[in-house]
C-alpha cells in the first residue's frame, strides 16, 4: 500500500488538506493492522498541522480507519487495509473531509445536505471490484457532507465471517440501518435520490 509512489501521490493530495480532521485507527496484532499503522504514521508526518490521528480506536472491526470531523459528528469508517480501489476511495475521504472541494454535479452537494432522514449505511465490497468505485465514493461524499448519514466501509477479503455469515454473494452490498438497499452498481444521484426518499 504504502510504496514510495504512493508516498509520493499521498503527500502531494494531503497539500489540499485545509480544514482540521481526525483518524482514529482501531489496531489489532494482524499484518493488515501493521499496514494499517504506517498508513497513520505517514499521515501524522505528512500534514500534522490539519490531521490528528489517534490509534484508541474500538471499532468492532479491526484493523480500522474511521475519519471524524473535528466535532466528531461525522462517521465514516473504512474497515480492512485500503488497498487498491479502496486506497484511492480513502484519500478522497481525507481531501473532502479536510476542506477540499469535490468535483460534482451542481446541486449534487445540496440534495444531499438536504437529506433529514438518518441512516446507518454499511457497504461490503472489494478493492478489485470496478463496480464499487463509484458507490464507495458516493457515500464517502454522502458521509462527508451529511452527519445525519453514518457510513462503514467493508473490504470484504478482511472479514470472511462476517461476509460468508451475511451470504455477500455480490458486491456491492450495501445495507441501510440493517436491511438491504441495493447490490451492485448504482451512479451518485441514483444513490442519493435513494437516501433521499
Amino acid at each position: 500500500m504504502l510504496s514510495e509512489s504512493n508516498l509520493e501521490k499521498l503527500a502531494t493530495y494531503l497539500q489540499h488538506v485545509v480544514k482540521p480532521i481526525v483518524v482514529v485507527g482501531s489496531l489489532d496484532q494482524s499484518p493488515q493492522s501493521a499496514e494499517v499503522a504506517a498508513l497513520l504514521e505517514a499521515l501524522e508526518k505528512l500534514r500534522p498541522e490539519f490531521i490528528s490521528v489517534r490509534r484508541d480506536g474500538l471499532s468492532q472491526r479491526m484493523p480500522s480507519i474511521c475519519i471524524l470531523s473535528n466535532d466528531a459528528r461525522r462517521h465514516l469508517e473504512f474497515c480492512g487495509a485500503p488497498n487498491g480501489k479502496v486506497f484511492a476511495s480513502l484519500v478522497l475521504a481525507l481531501l473532502w473531509s479536510g476542506g477540499h472541494p469535490p468535483k460534482v454535479a451542481p446541486g449534487t452537494i445540496e440534495k444531499i445536505a438536504a437529506i433529514g432522514k438518518r441512516h446507518d449505511i454499511v457497504v461490503y465490497m472489494s478493492q478489485f471490484c470496478d463496480a464499487c468505485t463509484e458507490v464507495m465514493q458516493a457515500f464517502v461524499l454522502t458521509a462527508v457532507v451529511n452527519p445525519n448519514v453514518r457510513v462503514t466501509l467493508i473490504e470484504g477479503s478482511g472479514f470472511m465471517k462476517e461476509v460468508e455469515a451475511m451470504r455477500v454473494e455480490s458486491i456491492p452490498l450495501v445495507l441501510s440501518d440493517g436491511v438491504e438497499l441495493f447490490r451492485g452498481h448504482q451512479s451518485t444521484d441514483g444513490i442519493v435520490d435513494m437516501l433521499a426518499s
